[in-house]
């Protein structure tokens, strides 16, 4: 693990991490951009209401994103299944392989 100082809006952060540096900092790019669009909208908003909008933007993309793999597996394991029961009455026994 290592640690990582950086900042970010102004505040000084000490990140233990199993992520690469430049994985740090394409993470860090991104909270800041998000941070610097929000108090671009609104001008008059204070750091620590912008940090927790930042916070909800992320959250609902992730919340999003395990809601469609979740539904596309779903989809993909009724696939799955429909794929096995055309398999399975067509599957015969190898001759002398029958089960006894």
């Amino acid at each position: 693990m290592q640690t990582y100082q950086v900042n970010i809006s102004g505040c000084p952060l000490k990140l233990k991490t199993e992520h690469d540096g430049a994985t740090v900092d394409i993470l860090k790019s991104e909270v800041e951009l998000k941070i610097k669009d929000i108090q671009n909208r609104h001008s008059n908003i204070s750091l620590q209401k912008a940090l927790i909008l930042a916070c909800l933007h992320f959250a609902e993309g992730r919340f999003l994103l395990r809601k469609a793999v979740c539904e596309k597996l779903d989809h993909l394991e009724f696939q799955a299944q429909d794929v096995l029961k055309g398999i399975e009455p067509s599957v015969t026994p190898v001759r002398g392989m029958e089960e006894k």
